[in-house]
């Protein structure tokens, strides 16, 4: 007789004893300090204790690898090469009625997006899309912004939504995607890719760019602990290839940059030494 599915209580206590669950906070990465500490008012003796906590909220809901990591303060957009570009382009238009607009795809706690407040751009520009409800709400405890905050949260599963949300469609100037293509096989890459697309504003140098986790090789693997069940892990010839698909599928021409290496993942390559991190920006020509 099968055994009965795995409750995410049951999901959580077993992934603990993996080596990316770290069980307390010890450090934190300097701009997600300085976001807590001036954006979100928190004390500095109190930084540690307040993300170690809302963290452990979220591990219940979903023990993601990131979520075991604290990925989520690491801040990934500021760090991506393109980021100086998309800030620039942000920022320049201030007083120009065409405004350039963002949307974080599995935004999670909206951490990018305060990145990019605290930088100086309007919330009103930002959005963010992420199948739980619980992380926006958490997102608007760890960073204690409620009654400020004015960047939009959709809820939704993208993937399997009939169509983009006409507050997105054809309306972004840049789409973020960071440790968010990865949690799916090649065939749901390919159709989020296009729905990422399909949000942009339909010009030259509309942007998609992100990070997700690589391999050494290119492969497709099952992972029982992510929601679609499977992973595809590219390499640089590979994610070049899925664009090359996704310029044919819809008619547009792509300038892919995408880098491999092993920053910030230490913990996950204790399990497998091959995995690498990818930093990509893919822009409309």
């Amino acid at each position: 007789m099968a055994s009965p599915p795995e409750s995410r209580a049951e999901m959580a206590a077993r992934l603990k004893e993996q080596p990316f669950y770290k069980a307390t906070l010890e450090s934190i990465d300097p701009d997600a300090r300085k976001i807590l500490e001036e954006y979100a008012g928190i004390p500095p003796a109190e930084v540690l204790s307040h993300v170690q906590a809302v963290r452990d909220q979220a591990w219940e809901m979903f023990p993601y690898p990131c979520m075991g990591m604290f990925s989520f303060v690491r801040m990934r957009i500021c760090k991506n090469p393109a980021y100086g570009t998309v800030l620039k382009r942000l920022l320049a238009d201030d007083n120009n009625k065409s405004e350039r607009t963002l949307v974080d795809l599995g935004c999670g706690f909206g951490q990018e997006l305060r990145t990019l407040v605290a930088a100086g751009v309007a919330p009103t520009r930002l959005y963010g899309v992420d199948i739980s409800d619980g992380f926006v709400k958490l997102g608007l405890e760890l960073f204690r912004d409620k009654a400020t905050m004015q960047s939009r949260f959709i809820v939704m599963d993208l993937l399997n939504s009939p169509s983009v949300p006409t507050q997105l469609q054809g309306k972004m100037n840049f789409v973020f995607a960071g440790a968010f293509f990865h949690l799916f096989g090649w065939d749901d890459q390919l159709t989020l890719s296009k729905r990422a697309v399909e949000m942009l504003k339909p010009e030259a140098g509309s942007m998609i760019f992100g990070n997700q986790l690589g391999c050494v090789e290119a492969q497709e693997d099952i992972v029982p602990d992510v929601p679609s069940g499977k992973i595809y892990f590219h390499d640089p010839e590979s994610f070049r290839r899925l664009w090359r698909i996704v310029g044919e599928e819809t008619g547009t021409e792509w300038e892919v940059q995408v880098e491999s290496g092993e920053r910030g993942i230490d913990e996950l390559r204790k399990i497998r030494p091959t995995l690498r991190s990818l930093r990509f920006a893919v822009e409309r020509l």
